[in-house]
């Protein structure tokens, strides 16, 4: 497991912070605070959050998933998701001798009912145990806004090496942290993901990752961000070329970050009335797509238009093959007077 304890007599473990950290099946308890007897150190200022605690002390032994010991003083735990084995064993506090023991925002689960999960929270001589979780929150004074949920983590089952508790998208330990909660200057989460996503935190040492689109992938990789912002932005042209952002993610083989040749967006194909492209894996999904006709290069008029998620859609006279993620349009219709008939694509999100 892990200390935030002080052994030696007069001496202090002070001002830590223990954060983003999976502890699971330590033969005793997951995280300790505090001396193991009156005649130890003492722990000061400490905070545990954003760790997950998972079916510790599995000899037994009463220590549970959290042990506070004596002279223990000014400890928060908050955001932490705390899963007992099936002796339902969570907060141990098992000495008078602590001050300020603040606790919220954790999520709670056992196989147990949370009617007989057992917990201990010691202020005198009486030793405090309590059995069910509403009672060691109302005898705490703690956990006010902290739940009682199973995680539905991503697996816990199998060999031991392929365990994941990272949270799937339905897990009820999202967005259910402290509203309150800033992340400091570069904190991500225990896999380096934002420690903040869709506006309010997890809980636990995994925040969900909200799975990009193509085109938030493709923002990424070049610009360092999956926003439709600054030098990312779908209108931007960094590179001072003819093409602006979302077309050169829309066609396989462009960088937004090296300028183009006017002609690396395919044309027209007189002989055949042909417009071929090859589109990006993944853009038909993130954005729409219009090859759009023109016979004086003022007035465009969409020919063939593709929707996320949709097919293709053209005009009376136009057809669009698609062979893998190469598209040609085929344009059968007479030409306008003057002989002038000039094609392009467009983007749009």
């Amino acid at each position: 497991g892990l200390e935030l304890a002080a052994e030696a007599a007069g001496k202090s473990t002070r001002d830590i912070t223990a954060r983003d950290n999976i502890l699971w099946r330590n033969t005793l308890g997951g995280i300790f605070t505090g001396g193991y007897d009156s005649l130890r150190g003492s722990t000061n200022n400490c905070a545990i959050t954003h760790n997950t605690l998972y079916q510790n002390d599995t000899l037994f032994d009463g220590t549970g998933e959290i042990l506070i010991r004596n002279f223990t003083n000014n400890l928060s735990i908050r955001n932490n998701l705390i899963v007992a084995s099936s002796q339902g064993t969570f907060i141990q506090k098992d000495s008078g001798n602590t001050t300020a023991i603040t606790m919220d925002y954790n999520v709670f689960y056992s196989t147990i009912s949370q009617n007989n999960s057992n917990w201990q929270w010691r202020t005198g001589s009486p030793q405090g145990y309590l059995t069910g979780f509403t009672n060691f929150r109302n005898a705490s004074g703690t956990n006010t806004n902290s739940l009682w949920a199973d995680p539905l983590f991503t697996n816990t089952s199998g060999a031991v090496g392929s365990y994941d508790f990272s949270l799937p998208a339905n897990s009820p330990a999202r967005n259910v942290g402290d509203p309150a909660f800033v992340a400091a200057s570069g904190e991500t989460d225990i896999i380096r993901n934002p420690r903040v996503e869709q506006g309010r935190v997890d809980v636990g040492a995994y925040e969900y990752a909200v799975p990009l689109t193509a085109l938030q992938a493709w923002r990424l990789f070049y610009f360092g961000t999956p926003d439709n912002i600054g030098a990312a932005a779908n209108g931007a042209n960094g590179d001072h070329d003819t093409l602006k952002n979302l077309l050169e993610f829309t066609v396989e083989g462009l960088d937004p970050t090296v300028p183009d040749t006017s002609d690396a967006v395919p044309g027209f194909a007189p002989s055949t009335k042909d417009y071929t492209f090859r589109h990006r894996e993944g853009a038909l999904e993130s954005v729409t797509l219009r090859v759009e006709s023109s016979s004086d290069l003022d007035t465009w008029t969409d020919i063939a238009t593709h929707a996320p998620g949709g097919a293709w859609v053209a005009v009376p006279g136009v057809s669009v093959t698609t062979v893998s993620r190469t598209v040609t349009v085929h344009d059968s219709r007479a030409l306008p007077p003057g002989g002038l008939t000039v094609y392009r694509l467009t983007a749009s999100e």
